[in-house]
């Protein structure tokens, strides 16, 4: 016997809570096949779903953290590179002011060494150690005129830096040759306040350096000194600042001064009338050691001047103006 045909149709009935009627949906059988295959195939279907959805759900998590690494680090960048920049402008401050300061202590340098050079020489008894420098050709590594300028702009921090070492180290160099050269400026000047360089009195000359008549014993002798002939008590002044080591009679020379100079200098100041000075002071150029006079061995007022070098007597014109 053959079986009853399938119905065409399939219908869902249901009753709604409450409610007295019964709803139905008529659909042909294979919509209903069609509709429970879907059905299948979404509930095999949401697990792999779930996995993507998650995936996805992780992958923007991990986005967003990168995003706000990558922000950090952009905020981090901002500062460094306003910090590089505040540190150049500091950079290129200073190494402006250093330029500026290394330009005025070579001039300084090359000033002093000018002075040196210009300083008048010949009636010295010589520069101190190191002898004379002549402007037009500076020592190692002075810069006869520095041109030094800021960069602008700067390249880099790290050039900045270098060229700031450098100019240090030369801004050290040109202060300790300053240093070098202010000490021998200082010997150099102490030397010339300590060489005779004026008259020990207001006269005029009555007897040279070398052999002579003695004027009062008439004997061919030789003169160790000049004669300065002036007006009887007048001044006679130092002709170099220094210190007394003797004031008082010495033999043939009368009342006598002598002084010492220091750098194997001394001079001496005879036939005095009247000494104002005691052994042991310190005396400036030009100050009064005594009065003209015709003390010892003398015909007539004068001060009879002498120049000592190492002990030994000089010639004393070329220490005179």
């Amino acid at each position: 016997m053959k079986g009853k045909p399938p119905a065409p149709f399939v219908t869902l009935a249901w009753i709604p809570h409450g409610a007295e009627t019964v709803r139905a949906v008529r659909l042909p059988r294979a919509v209903w096949r069609a509709l429970s295959l879907l059905a299948l195939l979404a509930v095999l279907a949401l697990p792999a779903l779930g996995r993507t959805y998650w995936a996805a759900l992780s992958r923007h998590k991990e986005l967003q953290l990168q995003l706000a690494r990558r922000q950090e680090e952009y905020r981090q960048l901002s500062l460094q590179l306003a910090a590089s920049d505040q540190e150049m402008r500091s950079l290129a401050a200073r190494l402006e002011a250093l330029e500026q300061q290394l330009q005025r202590l070579a001039a300084a340098n090359s000033d002093l060494r000018r002075a040196l050079a210009a300083a008048p020489a010949g009636r010295t008894a010589g520069l101190p150690s190191g002898g004379p420098v002549s402007p037009a050709t500076p020592g190692p590594g002075l810069f006869p005129a520095p041109r030094l300028a800021p960069p602008s702009p700067p390249a880099s921090t790290a050039r900045l830096r270098t060229r700031l070492v450098a100019v240090e180290a030369e801004l050290e160099r040109q202060r300790r040759e300053l240093a070098e050269l202010r000490q021998r400026v200082a010997r150099f000047l102490d030397r010339q306040a300590r060489t005779p360089a004026i008259w020990p009195a207001a006269g005029w000359l009555s007897s040279l350096f070398g052999p002579r008549r003695h004027p009062v014993t008439g004997q061919y002798e030789f003169h160790w000194g000049v004669d300065v002939a002036a007006a009887m008590g007048a001044p006679v002044v130092a002709t170099a600042q220094g210190v007394v080591t003797l004031a008082g009679r010495l033999g043939s020379y009368g009342l006598t001064v002598v002084v010492d100079h220091g750098y194997g200098l001394r001079t001496l100041y005879a036939h005095l009338s009247r000494i104002r000075v005691r052994p042991g002071q310190w005396v400036a150029r030009g100050e009064v050691l005594g009065m003209v006079g015709s003390t010892g061995l003398s015909t007539g007022p004068h001060v009879h001047y002498e120049v000592h070098r190492e002990g030994r007597p000089v010639d004393p014109l070329p220490f005179l103006p």
